[in-house]
């Protein structure tokens, strides 16, 4: 029970700080948002609820101490600025690293130095307490003194089902007032063979007194207020009214017996109440009317996976079916056919179905992008502001997680190396804030990722001149636009004068390349020098499922991923031609790109060796193209990847296998591997 609940707080803070981190970095844009304040304080809130309730006290602590910055922001005694964004950005950082000691199974405070960072807290609220405008502030409402208030708490029957405990409600009540007298209603609760433990019977009504407003008390009950019967009077207004103040007793008094001091000191409330994120409440998700009412569960990834597998399975046994089906047509009856083909219609919505169920927009990946751009721009000293777009579009979760590193390292490539300084942006005439932005859409089936600056762009000269030093080209060497700006995709080049924090060490953009192959996609780069740099991604939708073009060579199979393919096309004798160290070329769209003949790279017997009687297939990898030679292209096919690595062992020149209808299995060539090498090939 113990792992459930920590494996619960887990998610739950990692979201709760992912959407903490958002809505700061917002905030230093629209300080006076009230609506993104209250929703961040929320957030604090929860978090140290469920730190409580979990029982990591390190983690409650630090919370609420947090937690107090935002309410002195959300009742205005303290204005947003810079220096306190920075504060509760690293804030952030220590909640995040507790949060990862505790995934590792170790004490959540080890390793974490908070000291300074609670000082500074500490200094900042001791600054605004001591501030002379906010004390002629507070003084009128001392003079207002308290009111008391009559509350009744009548919570909804499952809320032990949330992880709620109703009584830490009370615990916030006294962080802002006193409970004078409380009384537990016990007039629900049922005979002992209708009890279920996992219900809430009691109910509790008292005398509350506080300086605080009837808005601020509802908002102590913000999670639980839509679904529970809750009564909170002012009595102070009601006795102002000529109301009869009797009708409202707690343990047989009424408001004019109840002592003031109450009995606040002697309730004892140890634990923290568990909250849920405003996005999670069960009435976020009804409509309007209140007819429907939409409810989530968790279910493990590798629960997931299986169900994939299966059906990735059924997908495979389903083509066999229907080939047999077509092969043995003539002595079938014709509803065999008619109910193959039901199945194979049912059978495809159930693999589009479990493949949605993978998918992801891609909201909280661009997001983290606002904290990184922030931090990256301070550290160099650059005024950048980054524009998103498009983070509805949705991926594949498992290629979502892959992702992070490769649009890192281009996020901080724009930054370092494309972005200029605020001096030298002023020179060019440029405004002194560089634009970064971040999209992504849906294109031809696929999605592509754009990561584009208004900086510097790429200088060609310098780039092969580095790339010339480094031995990667020669002087003799004549490449096109596109393979002059793909040098920087070699490991260990950089253009950059010195090596930064930030980047020059030629890592970054090997990694991009190679990252972006693994998920069978493709990166393109277009530049103008003096006014900036794209970076184009196209990724498949998923990883599991691929779009390919099933071709033969002599007896065997292959498949080609069709994310890679340009063109198909029988070449003529007069546009091929072969260069010294028995390179062949074929001249495509102005430009003589590599052939490469596939049945000597994969040693394929009986092959169709003349060009002219064969096809060719133009692929491009990272702008490098090349034209491979098969016998034919059969038709394209949708097919489930497995991998050779962990069935058998890793293939040169091919990235992984399938299972054809026939059950033959067909193997997938590796596109970036060929490309890379697509001289050395070539001759082969």
């Amino acid at each position: 029970m113990e792992n459930m609940l920590h494996d619960i707080f887990i998610q739950e803070a990692e979201e709760n700080l992912q959407l903490l981190e958002n809505l700061i970095i917002n905030l230093e844009e629209n300080p006076d948002d009230q609506t993104m304040i209250n929703e961040a304080f929320r957030a604090i809130h929860s978090l140290k609820g469920g730190a409580g309730l979990a029982g990591f006290s390190g983690i409650k602590d630090f919370a609420h101490i947090v937690e107090d910055l935002f309410e002195n922001i959300r009742n205005g005694s303290l204005k947003i600025n810079e220096d306190l964004i920075s504060v509760i950005l690293r804030s952030m950082d220590i909640f995040n690293l507790m949060v990862s000691n505790i995934k590792d199974g170790i004490d959540s405070n080890k390793g974490v130095e908070s000291d300074e960072t609670v000082h500074e807290i500490h200094q900042i609220l001791k600054m605004e307490d001591s501030s002379p405008e906010d004390s002629e502030k507070a003084a009128p409402k001392q003079s207002e003194g308290t009111s008391l208030f009559y509350i009744e708490l009548k919570y909804y029957r499952e809320i032990f089902l949330t992880g709620i405990d109703p009584l830490m409600f009370l615990s916030d009540l006294r962080l802002v007032g006193s409970i004078v007298d409380i009384e537990v209603q016990t007039a629900d609760l049922p005979l002992d063979e209708d009890f279920n433990p996992e219900s809430l019977y009691l109910s509790w009504s008292l005398f509350y007194e506080t300086a605080k407003d009837e808005r601020d008390i509802l908002d102590i009950f913000c999670f639980v207020i839509d679904e529970s019967n809750l009564k909170i009077i002012d009595l102070n207004k009601e006795r102002e009214k000529g109301s009869d103040l009797s009708i409202f007793t707690v343990n047989g008094n009424n408001p004019s017996n109840v002592p003031i001091s109450g009995i606040e000191e002697n309730i004892k409330i140890e634990s923290q109440p568990p909250e849920r994120r405003s996005g999670d409440r069960r009435s976020a998700d009804r409509t309007a009317a209140g007819t429907r009412n939409d409810s989530y569960i968790r279910v493990p990834t590798e629960k997931l996976e299986k169900i994939f597998n299966t059906v990735s399975e059924l997908l495979i046994s389903q083509a066999r079916l229907n080939m047999l089906t077509e092969e043995n047509e003539e002595i079938l009856p014709d509803s065999f056919g008619t109910v193959t083909d039901s199945l194979k219609n049912i059978t495809q919505l159930l693999q589009e179905q479990v493949t949605s169920l993978r998918m992801m927009n891609l909201g909280n990946t661009f997001d983290r992008f606002k904290r990184v751009v922030r931090d990256m721009a301070s550290d160099s000293g650059k005024k950048i502001k980054l524009t998103l777009s498009g983070q509805e579009t949705e991926l594949d979760k498992n290629m979502i997680e892959k992702l992070n590193d490769p649009l890192k390292h281009l996020v901080r490539n724009c930054i370092d190396h494309g972005i200029e300084t605020r001096e030298e942006r002023l020179e060019k005439g440029k405004s002194e804030e560089g634009h970064l932005n971040l999209s992504a859409y849906l294109e031809s089936g696929k999605v592509v990722i754009e990561v584009s600056d208004d900086g510097r762009g790429i200088n060609r000269e310098k780039l092969l001149a580095k790339a010339e030093e480094r031995g990667i080209i020669t002087k003799e060497s004549k490449l096109s636009d596109g393979e002059i700006l793909n040098l920087i995709f070699n490991p260990g080049l950089s253009t950059a004068e010195k090596v930064t924090d930030l980047s020059g060490r030629g890592v970054g953009m090997d990694v991009v390349n190679s990252s972006i192959n693994e998920l069978h996609g493709n990166v393109d780069i277009i530049s103008n020098e003096g006014e900036g740099t794209t970076f184009r991604l196209f990724l498949p939708l998923t990883l599991a499922i691929l779009d390919g073009m099933l071709t033969s060579i002599g007896r065997e199979k292959y498949i080609i991923p069709t994310l890679s393919i340009l063109e198909i096309f029988r070449p003529e004798t007069e546009h091929l031609k072969s260069v010294s160290g028995g390179e062949e070329l074929v001249f495509f769209r102005g430009n003589y790109i590599p052939l490469i003949r596939l049945h000597k790279v994969l040693s394929v017997e009986n092959p169709v060796v003349e060009p002219e009687n064969a096809e060719l297939i133009v692929i491009n990898s990272a702008g490098l193209k090349a034209a491979l030679l098969v016998d034919n292209v059969l038709e394209q096919y949708q097919i489930v990847l497995k991998s050779l690595q962990k069935n058998f062992r890793k293939v040169e020149y091919i990235s992984s296998a399938t299972i054809l209808g026939d059950g033959d299995v067909a193997l997938i060539v590796d596109i970036q591997s060929l490309v890379k090498n697509s001289k050395q090939v070539a001759g082969v």
